[in-house]
């Protein structure tokens, strides 16, 4: 199987092959034949690996797993049945911000989480990516606007579950990571199992 490296116009490398038995690509032939195989960047080839080993990053796997479990949740919370990742997504983070806010206030009180807070601010400005091209930053000035804290976590979620970033992360990616995931999982325990670390029930919490 032969291979070349060559520079795509948006900048980053792709691989370009034959593979045995599909058309060439610049020959006739089935549509989707033709891509397969034919351009693959160094995500998507680290990310099949990836799967195949097993082995997917900690920060990456729980921030993942995090993120899974809040969808869950709100699906449950909101009897969601059929409903399109980008949408539910979207409802997801309008509703964290329009009902934890008080939440988030009280629960900076609390060293552990403030910490963590503080944590996310200092590794943003976060860069907005559209697959390799950063778009735009986005950034936490004041700690006690839940909806800063929202949008940075949900940009973590867009960068690491849309291909723009790879299976095997630099430093600065799992700081990142890290720190998100910090602030997300007690919001998330406090959603999943009705609790927060100080023992206080969702429904004697409640928002706006």
């Amino acid at each position: 199987m032969g291979h070349r490296n060559e520079r795509s116009k948006r900048g980053h490398d792709l691989v370009r092959c034959h593979m045995p038995g599909s058309p060439r690509p610049n020959g006739r032939g089935n549509g989707v034949m033709k891509m397969a195989g034919c351009q693959t960047s160094p995500q998507a080839q680290g990310w099949y690996r990836a799967s195949r080993s097993g082995c997917l990053p900690q920060p990456y796997s729980r921030f993942i797993s995090l993120w899974e479990a809040l969808c869950a949740w709100f699906r449950d919370a909101e009897n969601i049945s059929k409903d399109t990742q980008r949408t539910q997504d979207t409802a997801i983070t309008n509703w964290l911000k329009k009902n934890l806010g008080d939440w988030h206030k009280r629960k900076l009180e609390e060293r552990e989480y403030g910490a963590s807070v503080r944590e996310l601010k200092r590794v943003s400005p976060i860069g907005w990516m559209e697959g390799l091209k950063r778009k735009c930053d986005v950034e936490i000035t004041d700690e006690s606007d839940f909806g800063q804290i929202v949008v940075v976590i949900y940009t973590v979620r867009c960068n690491l579950m849309k291909g723009g970033k790879p299976a095997n992360p630099d430093p600065r990616e799992i700081e990142v990571c890290e720190a998100a995931s910090q602030v997300l999982d007690p919001i998330v325990e406090w959603l999943v199992l009705g609790r927060d670390s100080g023992g206080v029930a969702v429904n004697d919490s409640a928002g706006d």
